[in-house]
């Protein structure tokens, strides 16, 4: 996960994620932010994170050269992605299923990166934001 932390709170932030969570690798401390591991739930009752994400990949990317490069290079990097440790954590933060069951959110975003529709049906379109 990675939450964000008022700038220059970070190793009192840091603290209170491993008293209260251990976290097994221990905690990454950055300018305003920390990414630790851990469940979702005890993380949204930290009082020092301002904003939690549940980080799905932490990779280097290049977009260099021309559009269509750029687009193979983003188009590759969501194919590369777990998301169903995102979706169970999404699942985890609201207190309820996703609408349509999980599998059903994994097939969509599966069938989506292969080049094929998927239409959910109008009630049970999730909603959920991914950032870069």
């Amino acid at each position: 996960m990675c939450g964000t932390v008022v700038t220059g709170l970070e190793k009192v932030a840091a603290r209170e994620v491993e008293r209260k969570l251990a976290p097994e690798g221990g905690v990454i401390v950055e300018r305003g932010k920390l990414l630790f591991s851990g469940p979702v739930g005890p993380a949204l009752r930290l009082k020092g994170l301002n904003n939690l994400s549940c980080l799905l990949l932490k990779t280097p990317l290049r977009l260099d050269g021309a559009a269509e490069t750029r687009q193979a290079a983003l188009e590759s990097l969501a194919r590369s992605v777990d998301w169903e440790p995102g979706l169970s954590a999404l699942e985890e933060a609201q207190g309820r299923p996703l609408p349509g069951s999980l599998p059903t959110s994994l097939a969509a975003i599966q069938q989506h990166l292969s080049g094929s529709s998927f239409v959910y049906p109008e009630d049970e379109r999730p909603s959920f934001r991914v950032t870069c």
